[in-house]
């Protein structure tokens, strides 16, 4: 065999051991990032929400109201056509009526009033890395190493661990969203802390938390599980305005 056959030979080799040599899964993965949707019509569904919508297409849901002309609570309802388009005339920042909340999974109901304690807690304290000056993990960390980083084009962090392990609120605030009408993410929850932060929480076994419902920080809110995935594990996000950010620059490292 000449030197060219040799080489060739070689190459081959390394790739095929390259294919199939594999450790085992770390505890935490990086993802692959969604793409941003900014132009044509979504048409909604029974059971959705506006932040839900949102975070499917990873917009901002105070751009996508204010392109619409929907305004707090942000009310919509089955058959409505939204408007995806950033080329469409924004109208100025939505603001808060007292018109009650519909949500689009059945009859309307009263929504519970916040806690005093909850609500006066929802504020940020560190305008550099912000939520209440501290976030902390929606999970049991398994030999997570603090060096662990991820890319800024995936939108979150996987984190394996046991069939219904608890997952819990990384921080206090309001359910925003709860249900698996979003495709790849399973039983999800989504928990709004602010009018800039929202954070999810995905592929969970079983959801212990409704819409509209407030949530202190480290309460129990789901079941770990693998709906939508294929592996046990949570894959959780945070967003600042309606822009997925780095969970790890937010979490604890001890």
């Amino acid at each position: 065999m000449n030197r060219l056959g040799w080489l060739i030979l070689v190459t081959t080799m390394l790739l095929v051991a390259c294919s199939t040599s594999k450790g085992p899964p770390a505890p935490v993965n990086e993802i692959s990032g969604r793409p941003v949707i900014t132009d044509g019509v979504h048409v909604v569904k029974s059971g959705e929400t506006l932040y839900a919508i949102a975070w499917r297409y990873g917009r901002d849901y105070r751009e996508i109201a204010a392109i619409n002309h929907i305004y707090s609570p942000y009310t919509i309802y089955p058959g409505q056509k939204i408007n995806l388009s950033k080329n469409s005339i924004v109208a100025s920042a939505p603001q808060r009526t007292n018109s009650p909340r519909v949500l689009t999974r059945g009859p309307a109901r009263q929504q519970p009033s916040p806690h005093p304690q909850a609500a006066s807690s929802a504020k940020f304290t560190n305008p550099k890395y912000p939520i209440y000056g501290k976030w902390v993990w929606p999970t049991i960390r398994n030999g997570l190493s603090a060096k662990a980083k991820i890319s800024n084009k995936n939108n979150g962090i996987d984190i394996h661990g046991a069939f219904g392990q608890p997952i819990l609120a990384t921080a206090p605030g309001e359910v925003v969203y709860s249900g698996n009408g979003l495709r790849g993410y399973g039983e999800l929850v989504i928990i709004k802390h602010d009018d800039r932060y929202l954070s999810a929480y995905a592929h969970n076994y079983k959801r212990l938390v409704a819409e509209g419902q407030r949530v202190t920080q480290g309460q129990k809110i789901a079941e770990m599980g693998q709906t939508d995935a294929q592996e046990v594990k949570l894959h959780f996000e945070i967003r600042e305005d309606g822009k997925p950010v780095n969970p790890l620059r937010y979490l604890p490292t001890g």
